[in-house]
């Protein structure tokens, strides 16, 4: 069996799109190779995923995988670099040519991968690290918008898509599931922790834009972590999501080395002592309704805002890249 390099230290949508889309989109003789190793969908272009003993004896290929969270792997020659997931990655590499766009577009080319119905639902998804100590479902209840949980099974949350008239997403994969599956959607930032290199990487792949709407922490502890966040990077002088929108590619790629020149600051994630962070929790459900008013404010104003969707023959071509590369990789592959 092929083995699919992805993140999986928790649940997240577009690391777990993993398992769904490969056995759709590569045949299965291919998918039963025990000697390929394949980079697929998530920010996982990076040292930290290079194992040299699970990849030892293995032929490497990357898909649509990005740069982002961790330095590059120390050492990629060998590897067959199908593609990766924007010109910002391509660049990194050395390799403008394979900046096609993100592995997940290819969901596109899987027949009737949601059911028909009718689009008529708002949806809200967070970034997953924003559901730590938030109160995004409540907020949403607020908004009467749908709530679609990060961390869920990707088929309910494929399912909750396919009424989708308009998606606000904080998750990267949130907007390219959307847009694959052309539905409007609008980028939101509430996290200090959104990394903008990789969401401009993959929105450059299809001509657009990134410039999210601020929306305020839906709690007193998201708050305390938000804030810890960009003073992480503002420490740092490493860009966070909320000034990111005229960053050109020369200043991102240079973001990049400035953020993994050295080590990396520790995660806010799990800082503090547990009796501290109950205590911290306990106040914050004591003042959630105005967080949860001003949350919801700023949500309902963003669904009525200016949405995105990438140009229809924008689309189409680059599609054709990706089925194209895939169909050069699978060759590849076979071949042994």
């Amino acid at each position: 069996m092929i083995d699919v390099i992805r993140y999986n230290s928790t649940a997240n949508f577009g690391d777990d799109l993993n398992a769904l889309l490969w056995p759709q989109v590569l045949p299965a003789d291919v998918m039963a190779a025990d000697d390929i190793a394949l980079f697929g969908i998530g920010s996982i272009f990076a040292q930290k995923y290079a194992d040299p003993k699970r990849l030892a004896a293995k032929r490497v290929f990357v898909f649509g995988s990005g740069a982002g969270y961790a330095p590059l792997p120390d050492d990629w020659t060998g590897w067959n670099i199908e593609a990766v997931r924007g010109p910002l990655t391509a660049k990194l590499v050395g390799l403008p040519s394979k900046g096609i766009t993100d592995a997940a577009v290819l969901l596109a080319s899987i027949p009737n991968l949601v059911p028909p119905a009718p689009r008529d639902e708002i949806l809200y998804m967070p970034h997953f690290t924003s559901t730590f100590g938030g109160n995004w479902e409540k907020v949403c209840r607020h908004a009467g918008i749908r709530y679609v949980n990060p961390m869920g099974q990707p088929e309910e949350i494929l399912n909750a898509f396919a009424r989708a008239k308009l998606v606000v997403t904080e998750a990267m994969h949130g907007a390219i599931v959307a847009d694959t599956l052309r539905i409007p959607w609008v980028p939101v930032a509430s996290s200090g922790e959104i990394l903008p290199f990789k969401w401009l990487d993959w929105c450059r792949s299809l001509n657009l834009r990134y410039e999210p709407r601020t929306i305020p922490p839906s709690s007193f502890w998201e708050t305390i972590r938000q804030n810890k966040a960009v003073e992480s990077a503002n420490k740092q002088g490493i860009a966070v999501a909320f000034d990111t929108a005229s960053m050109s590619d020369e200043a991102l790629i240079a973001d990049f080395g400035v953020r993994y020149a050295a080590s990396q600051a520790p995660s806010t994630h799990g800082n503090g002592s547990s009796r501290l962070k109950l205590f911290v929790r306990g106040i914050s459900s004591r003042l959630a309704f105005p967080f949860l008013e001003e949350a919801a404010q700023a949500l309902t104003a963003a669904a009525k805002g200016p949405s995105y969707l990438s140009e229809e023959r924008t689309f189409l071509d680059t599609l054709e890249q990706l089925v194209t590369a895939r169909d050069s990789m699978v060759k590849k592959m076979r071949a042994g």
